[in-house]
């Protein structure tokens, strides 16, 4: 970005012909806008600057926007799911996830981006090209316009942030909700598997008990008039 011009990268790349496009509709808007005004006109450097955020402000907010409804629908899902026994619908919430996680991501690295440039009021008054923030002897003073312009899309990544993070925080406490109710049906299975573990021992017992009577060994007491009644008791 100069003072009167700027070079886009990539001019052939689909989304960067979209920006050029955009920006050749702004910024002539942008000069009748402030033509109406009695404000001292903004250079064309902050003009472009404002325009990439702008744009990048507008995709983030249509990409939020856009999870909102899929994450409702999806947890709506699983809730209902939940509800009628199934335990499958848990692995439907890991790439909804990851995709918030990977957004919050880039939208943290926006944020990053700008809040280190806000600490330096020599880098923000360089970028008053118009004003002679390019000299070599720099005028702090002029840092102003640029940092009220940075301080205003900053809150707006912030905002994005925030709804994203209550996305992620909503899916996660679905997520723990789920693995409490699978702990809570994996410890009825190995209740009944103790269960049954237990009355298996005995049903052994008593079948070893019944194996050694039904021998065709002399024991003594094959003519006990009493010898069933006890062992069948016993066992």
């Amino acid at each position: 970005v100069m003072k009167d011009c700027v070079l886009l990268l990539d001019a052939e790349r689909p989304a960067v012909r979209d920006f050029a496009n955009g920006l050749e509709q702004y910024l002539p808007l942008f000069d009748q806008e402030q033509s109406d005004t009695s404000e001292e006109p903004t250079p064309f450097e902050l003009q472009v600057v404002e325009a990439v955020l702008s744009a990048v402000a507008a995709k983030y907010n249509r990409r939020a926007q856009l999870f909102d409804p899929i994450v409702n629908r999806v947890l709506g899902n699983v809730r209902a799911e939940m509800q009628d026994g199934g335990h499958l619908a848990i692995q439907r919430l890991l790439p909804l996830s990851n995709s918030l996680g990977k957004f919050e991501r880039s939208n943290d690295t926006v944020i990053k981006a700008i809040e280190r440039l806000l600490q330096s009021d020599e880098d923000m008054a360089r970028m008053q090209l118009t004003r002679g923030g390019g000299t070599s002897h720099i005028n702090l003073e002029l840092h102003h316009g640029v940092e009220i312009l940075l301080d205003s899309y900053l809150r707006r990544f912030q905002d994005y942030y925030e709804e994203v993070f209550v996305m992620r925080k909503r899916i996660k406490a679905t997520q723990d909700l789920m693995e409490l109710d699978l702990n809570r049906y994996r410890n009825n299975l190995m209740r009944m598997n103790l269960r049954m573990a237990v009355a298996t021992v005995g049903l052994a017992m008593a079948t070893t008990v019944y194996g050694m009577f039904g021998m065709n060994l002399v024991s003594g007491v094959e003519d006990s008039a009493f010898m069933f009644f006890a062992v069948s008791g016993g066992a």
